[in-house]
C-alpha cells in the first residue's frame, strides 16, 4: 500500500533534498576554488576542498535518482532540477578548478579551456534531455559529464595527497608536460561529451555504485595515501571507462530528435 498525505509529501520530497545537498556541494567547490585566489589562503588546500565537493556532488547526483526510482517518487521537477547540478557541479565547477590550478598556463587557454568544457557539457545534457526517451536509464549518447568532471577532481586530489616518494605518480598539474597532458587529457573529454559514442550507465549497478559511495568516503578520510591510492584507483577505471566500455556493447539508445 502506497503511503498517503503528509508521508507521502516527505518521501517525495526525500530524493530532491538529495538532488539540492548535490546543487549546494557543486556551488560550495565554486566558492572554494575562489578562496584560493584570496591574498592569504592556502590555495593546495582550497583546491583540494573543492575537488572533493564535486567528488560529493557526484554521489548525491547518483543517490537522488536510485533513491526517488526506490521510493517511487520520481518527479519532473526532479528531473529538471539534476540538470541544473549537473551544470553547476560537473560543468561550471571542474572549469573554475581548472582555471585556478593550472596557473602555470597562460590565462587565454585555461578560460577557452574552462568554456569550452561548460558548452560541450550543456550541448550534452540539452541533447540528452531531447534525444534519450529512456532518459538515461538505457545508457548515454556521448560521454557523460560526470565523468570530465570525476577526473578533473580525481587528478587535482591525487596532486594534492600523493606523497613526494611516488615520483612520476604525484603530478604536477601546474605547469610543466604532465600538466599540459592532463589539459589535452580533459579537452578530449570535452569533445567526447558531445559524440555519438555509446557509453553504459554504471550508477544503475550496486556493484559500481556501491564501491564509489565507498571511493568517494575514503577520498576524505585524511589520510594522504589512502586517498591518493583511492583517486589513482578512480582514474584508472576511469580510464577504462572512457575507452573500453563503448565497444563492449551498444545501449538501446533512441534518438527521436535534434
Amino acid at each position: 500500500m502506497k503511503a498517503q498525505g503528509p508521508l507521502r509529501t516527505v518521501i517525495r520530497a526525500f530524493p530532491t533534498t538529495i538532488t539540492m545537498a548535490a546543487l549546494i556541494s557543486g556551488m560550495l567547490s565554486l566558492y572554494a576554488s575562489l578562496q584560493g585566489l584570496e591574498a592569504g589562503a592556502d590555495a593546495a588546500a582550497c583546491h583540494l576542498r573543492a575537488a572533493l565537493l564535486i567528488m560529493l556532488a557526484m554521489i548525491l547526483d547518483g543517490l537522488d535518482g536510485n533513491v526517488a526510482r526506490l521510493l517511487n517518487a520520481t518527479s519532473e521537477i526532479g528531473s529538471e532540477l539534476d540538470t541544473f547540478v549537473d551544470l553547476t557541479a560537473f560543468g561550471i565547477a571542474p572549469a573554475l578548478l581548472i582555471y585556478v590550478t593550472a596557473d602555470g598556463f597562460p590565462p587565454a587557454l585555461r578560460l577557452t579551456l574552462g568554456c569550452a568544457l561548460v558548452a560541450s557539457g550543456a550541448y550534452r545534457l540539452s541533447r540528452f534531455k531531447v534525444v534519450d526517451p529512456f532518459r538515461g536509464q538505457h545508457g548515454f549518447l556521448g560521454l557523460p559529464i560526470t565523468v570530465c568532471a570525476a577526473f578533473v577532481a580525481l587528478f587535482q586530489i591525487l596532486s594534492a595527497s600523493a606523497p613526494e616518494s611516488w615520483g612520476l605518480l604525484k603530478p604536477n598539474l601546474r605547469e610543466g608536460p604532465f600538466a599540459a597532458g592532463v589539459l589535452g587529457f580533459i579537452a578530449l573529454l570535452a569533445v567526447l561529451q558531445v559524440s555519438r559514442f555509446h557509453f553504459p550507465k554504471p550508477t544503475k549497478n550496486p556493484l559500481f555504485f556501491i564501491p564509489s559511495v565507498i571511493g568517494v568516503f575514503l577520498l576524505f578520510s585524511g589520510r594522504p595515501v589512502l586517498v591518493a591510492g583511492t583517486a589513482l584507483a578512480g582514474i584508472l577505471f576511469g580510464l577504462y571507462f572512457v575507452f573500453i566500455t563503448p565497444f563492449l556493447n551498444r545501449p538501446p539508445v533512441q534518438e527521436s530528435r535534434e
